[in-house]
C-alpha cells in the first residue's frame, strides 16, 4: 500500500522490549502506525494485516482485540461517505529517534472538518422514528417483509414511539428488524402447532379410536 506517512519503518525501543506483547502484535502497531502519524486516519482492513504480517485471519483478530484490550490501539467505527469503515489509531507515543513530519493547520482543520462530517452523518442516520410512511416501507421492503410496515407503524405510533419498558426508541431501524424477527418466530410457532400431513399416520389414528 502507498499511503504510509513514514519513509522507512522503524521499531522504537520502548516497543521493542515490551515483555507484554509478542512479536505478532509489536509489528501490526508498527503497521498500524506507519499509516496513522500526526493524528491521520487508518483504514487497513484485516485482510490487509494478515496478508502483510503472514498470519491467518484468526490470528489478526485474537491479536488485534489485545492489542486494543491493553491499551495499546484505538478502534472505532465511522461512517465516512456513506461507508462504515474501521479507524485504527496508536495511542502510544514512542520515542521514533527523528522529529515526525508536522501536519499544516490547513491539513489539522480538513480532518477536524472531516471528523466532524462523519459524526452528524453518523448521527442522522440514526433516528428515533421514520420521517414518513414512504420511509418506513422503504426500510420493510429491503427487510423482505413489506406487509408488515402498516402494522409497525401503527403500533409504535400509539406508543408514542416507546419501547414496553417505557424507554424511547433511539433507532426505529433496529427496532423494525427486532420487530421483523419476533415475526418470524410467531410464524415458526404457529406453524409447529399447525396440522402438518407428513406427520399424519392413519394407523395410530385408527388404535388410538379401537383401543383408546
Amino acid at each position: 500500500m502507498s499511503n504510509r506517512l513514514v519513509k522507512f519503518i522503524a521499531i522504537p525501543i520502548e516497543l521493542y522490549e515490551d515483555r507484554e506483547l509478542n512479536w505478532t502484535q509489536k509489528l501490526m502497531i508498527v503497521e498500524i502506525d506507519s499509516f496513522s502519524r500526526n493524528g491521520k486516519f487508518c483504514y487497513v482492513s484485516n485482510k490487509h494485516l494478515s496478508q502483510h504480517l503472514m498470519v491467518s485471519a484468526s490470528a489478526v483478530d485474537k491479536n488485534l482485540k489485545a492489542i486494543k484490550d491493553k491499551g495499546y490501539i484505538d478502534c472505532e467505527l465511522r461512517v465516512i461517505e456513506g461507508k462504515s469503515r474501521r479507524i485504527l489509531r496508536v495511542k502510544h507515543v514512542y520515542n521514533y529517534g527523528f522529529n515526525t513530519e508536522k501536519t499544516t493547520h490547513k491539513a489539522r482543520k480538513k480532518d477536524e472538518q472531516l471528523i466532524e462530517d462523519t459524526k452528524e452523518k453518523t448521527k442522522s442516520m440514526t433516528k428515533a422514528k421514520p420521517a414518513d410512511y414512504d420511509e418506513c416501507l422503504d426500510y420493510f421492503i429491503e427487510l423482505g417483509i413489506p406487509d408488515q410496515a402498516h402494522p409497525f407503524i401503527d403500533w409504535y405510533d400509539q406508543t408514542g414511539w416507546k419501547l414496553k419498558g417505557g424507554n424511547k426508541i433511539k433507532d426505529w431501524k433496529a427496532t423494525a428488524r427486532t420487530w421483523k424477527r419476533r415475526q418470524q418466530n410467531h410464524q415458526n410457532a404457529q406453524q409447529q402447532r399447525g396440522f402438518k400431513k407428513e406427520n399424519f399416520d392413519p394407523n395410530k389414528l385408527e388404535r388410538f379410536i379401537t383401543q383408546g
